[in-house]
């Protein structure tokens, strides 16, 4: 379980774009400093990249940053990612910008839900 720095258990990114408890600016910063510590770690694929899958770390002293629960390995048949690192880099942008595109659509979803009585 991921937990906040005051104990409480850490929430999905959709939630806090849905409460306004953070700006969508916001939002895409820590999604790109997340794809940006995984691009240059060269460590990881994603098997799943939902953003139900990710939950905002609240920290004192230091910058919040989304951390992964789930659909973390390769599940493609061939595992070229594990193996060549210009594949996995090719295979996080493309993740990148799935996220990317999943968070406006969820973004537009929250505007019509608030635009409707």
């Amino acid at each position: 379980m991921i937990c906040d720095s005051d104990g409480a258990v850490c929430l999905p990114l959709y939630h806090h774009l849905a409460t306004g408890s953070i700006t969508a600016p916001y939002a895409f910063k820590l999604l790109d400093d997340l794809h940006r510590y995984l691009f240059e770690l060269d460590i990881i694929v994603l098997s799943d990249p939902n953003l139900n899958n990710l939950v905002l770390q609240r920290t004192k002293g230091s910058a919040d940053r989304l951390v992964i629960i789930d659909g973390i390995g390769n599940s493609d048949f061939f595992k070229f990612a594990d193996h060549l690192s210009f594949w996995r880099k090719l295979k996080l942008d493309r993740h990148r910008q799935f996220h990317i595109n999943k968070m406006n659509q969820d973004l537009k979803e929250i505007a019509a839900r608030k635009d409707t009585p």
